[in-house]
């Protein structure tokens, strides 16, 4: 009896020590903790305590300070068929733990809805969604009939005497770096033209810097024009760089020259940068018809900055499934559907686990599509599931 009575207690002790912790006590009588639904639509069962099957808590901080309450079912160290099966649910906390404060478990585990934990973004912490609002200044003594809007990212929109209008951009959608040359062509019913641009600087909120010039006939029998700049905002000493159909002038604010006329019209460009790099460039076709000096330019502001990205996902939830044959699957390797779903109707207090740590008895339904890293997806569907999550 005594020999009988030790070889008993032996395999006891070798059982405990294969476990990454001490096993929970068998149980008898009625399963507690259990999911019962469809996989894929077929059905799908896991019970602790029986096929050796176990429900292991843990309460774990994370590396952003917040704590992640889990609940797994998963085999026995001494399983010998599909062993890497296992069902885990992870609740993240309703806050950060800042060390001081004591966990409210009210407030971390509640009844009602959750929100599936959505894929971590691999690109960067912020929206890259920008909305410019635009601000038209015309002068055009004959009227303006056509304004051309060339956006710079590949988008063009025709307006008809719009003064202020939004453009939206997406800061993914442009090569790393580039800022868009945004220009404004416009015609008036006199045939005056013009065409101001500027660079959009998505690191400021508004315009920098804007420019346009004036000429006007001091010499008309010999087709001699004066220009005048017009430099408004930015940040001085000015760069000017005037060029009329390739001659080129620099750095000086007014002068007079005399156009050729061998066509139609020839073409002014007036170019500043300033101090900061603002930059913007107006040019206009100088007609020996019509010495009117038309004026087409606009300002613009950043009315929608790029925001953070909320990476704390309070009172998330994930759902992980490892197959019998080990194929990972998780609620948060993809976006999920709007008909997923995961509610928790009931909570109690329950048994101190294998680590000593408190935990709770967490009744719940569930509908959720669980992806595996090449993309393909599968169905969960619970009506019932209980499983239980610890604390501290």
């Amino acid at each position: 009896m005594n020999k009988l009575l030790y070889i008993g207690i032996l395999l006891g002790v070798l059982l405990v020590s294969c476990d990454k912790n001490t096993l929970p006590p068998s149980t008898t009588g009625d399963v507690v903790f259990a999911l019962e639904g469809t996989l894929g639509n077929a059905p799908f069962m896991f019970e602790a305590g029986k096929n050796d099957i176990y429900l292991y808590t843990d309460a774990v901080l994370g590396n952003d300070n917040i704590y992640q309450y889990t609940g797994e079912f998963s085999k026995a160290p001494q399983c010998t068929t599909d062993c890497e099966e296992s069902l885990k649910f992870t609740i993240r906390d309703y806050k950060r733990n800042d060390g001081i404060t004591p966990i409210n478990t009210d407030s971390s585990f509640f009844i009602g809805n959750y929100t599936y934990q959505p894929p971590m973004s691999d690109t960067s912490n912020t929206s890259n969604i920008v909305e410019v609002e635009f601000t038209i200044s015309s002068n055009n003594p004959s009227g303006t009939s056509v304004l051309l809007f060339d956006f710079g990212n590949g988008a063009v929109s025709t307006l008809l005497n719009s003064n202020t209008f939004t453009h939206t951009y997406n800061l993914d959608s442009l090569p790393a770096g580039l800022q868009p040359l945004v220009c404004l062509l416009a015609f008036d019913n006199s045939g005056c033209v013009t065409n101001y641009c500027t660079v959009l600087d998505f690191n400021t909120f508004q315009s920098g810097c804007t420019v346009d010039f004036t000429y006007s006939p001091i010499s008309p029998q010999n087709n001699v024009f004066l220009f005048e700049s017009q430099v408004i905002g930015g940040t001085p000493p000015y760069n000017l760089l005037w060029d009329l159909d390739g001659a080129i002038i620099s750095n000086v604010d007014s002068f007079a020259i005399p156009v050729q006329f061998d066509s139609i019209a020839n073409q002014m460009c007036l170019t500043v940068t300033d101090a900061q790099g603002c930059f913007a460039t107006v040019c206009k076709d100088i007609t020996p018809f019509n010495f009117a000096s038309c004026s087409n330019s606009f300002s613009y502001q950043i009315i929608n900055t790029p925001q953070p990205v909320d990476t704390s996902y309070f009172s998330n939830v994930v759902i992980e499934y490892t197959s019998p044959d080990g194929v990972y699957y998780s609620s948060k390797l993809d976006e999920q559907p709007s008909s997923s779903t995961f509610e928790i109707t009931s909570i109690e207090e329950f048994e101190l686990n294998e680590n000593g740590q408190p935990t709770k008895k967490v009744t719940a339904t569930l509908d959720v599509v669980l992806f595996d890293e090449s993309g393909n997806s599968i169905q969960l569907v619970a009506n019932n599931v209980v499983f239980g999550v610890a604390y501290l």
